[in-house]
């Protein structure tokens, strides 16, 4: 039985245990016993109608015991009705929503893609959390292709999109070129493909280059499969991570380890993070259909331009998180961010 089939039959006196059990745990990584509950609750109800409860959260599928003599923790169901049900988010003080307007303002130019990396690193120093930043699922469009030899037969290919982003990576000729024959396959290519949008360009795009490049065609093959890596690469959603050791002090070295490595596995990660709802929420790691991740939680919030959602942002931590006080704070700074995304802050 899963502890959802309880939710609507947990009695206010559960409540407020499964509330007092969750926040202690927050603040003092301990389980609680029932003797401990009592002196907290001013001796306004028995030890043993205390321990009866607890048993019965237990039943529900909301607290657990360590060992049999501990006291009890939260299970992630108690977690997830906590945050869901009983837990009272604060409200942000003046100074933090200053603080937040002033570090998002003051992050310089760039890319889009390049602003939200470091609105992620920004996140990351002002909540004290590892973060996670989901780049812009926005289709760009082309601006400008390039190629800039560094010798007779090498050189570097690049893309430029609309929103600012630049992509570029080492390609070969296949025999050395002149300038006129390289200024002749950068017009072709800048003809057909400047204006398209990521998702749009195909291989009859690079049949139509190569047949308006004419002799010099097979000379230029590597370069042009260079820049359709660029463009496939470039359409793709990346997640920047900031602050991966801040998640030590709360899992411990050696899990924490582990957990960075799977952090960095991008699909692994995009799949869950781009199906968010419009809300700022928290996904708990068992959500996430990885059990190795099951130790953290992923307070998480979809950031718009122009109106459209484009990504997510948020913060890693232990399940020991203080969510009251990190949802607000998360909230607040994604819709800050969606707001100077749509100001025209970036180029």
């Amino acid at each position: 039985m899963t502890s959802e089939r309880y939710h609507d039959s947990v009695s206010e006196r559960q409540r407020r245990l499964l509330a007092l059990v969750v926040e202690h745990y927050i603040e003092y990584a301990e389980a609680i016993g029932s003797r401990t509950i009592t002196e907290i609750m001013h001796n306004s109800v028995s030890p043993a109608t205390i321990r009866n409860e607890l048993s019965e959260l237990d039943r529900m599928g909301y607290l657990e015991q360590p060992h049999v003599s501990a006291g009890r923790i939260p299970t992630v169901s108690g977690y997830r009705f906590y945050i869901d049900n009983l837990m009272h988010s604060r409200t942000l003080t003046s100074v933090e929503r200053s603080l937040v307007d002033s570090v998002l303002s003051s992050i310089k130019g760039g890319s889009m893609e390049e602003y939200v990396k470091k609105a992620g690193e920004a996140l990351s120093q002002i909540t004290d959390c590892a973060t996670a930043a989901v780049s812009p699922e926005i289709n760009a469009s082309i601006k400008r292709i390039e190629y800039f030899p560094m010798s007779v037969t090498s050189g570097v290919a690049a893309i430029l999109t609309s929103t600012g982003m630049i992509k570029s990576r080492i390609a070969s000729t296949a025999q050395p070129v002149s300038t006129p024959m390289l200024y002749r396959f950068l017009q072709v290519a800048n003809a057909q493909l400047c204006g398209k949008r990521l998702s749009d360009v195909s291989k009859w795009d690079y049949s139509i280059i190569a047949q308006a490049t004419g002799t010099y065609a097979p000379l230029f093959t590597p370069v042009l499969e260079a820049i359709n890596e660029l463009i496939v690469e470039s359409g793709k959603t990346d997640v920047f991570f900031a602050g991966e050791s801040k998640l030590i002090d709360s899992l411990g070295a050696s899990e924490s380890n582990e957990v960075i490595k799977l952090l960095y596995d991008n699909g692994r990660l995009t799949g869950f993070l781009e199906r968010l709802s419009d809300e700022t929420e928290v996904i708990m790691g068992a959500d996430t259909g990885d059990d190795r991740l099951k130790a953290l939680s992923f307070i998480v919030s979809p950031y718009t331009y122009q109106g459209e959602k484009a990504g997510a942002i948020g913060v890693v931590v232990g399940r020991r998180a203080d969510y009251s006080r990190l949802l607000p704070l998360v909230d607040y700074f994604a819709r800050r961010l969606s707001a100077l995304l749509d100001f025209g802050l970036v180029v």
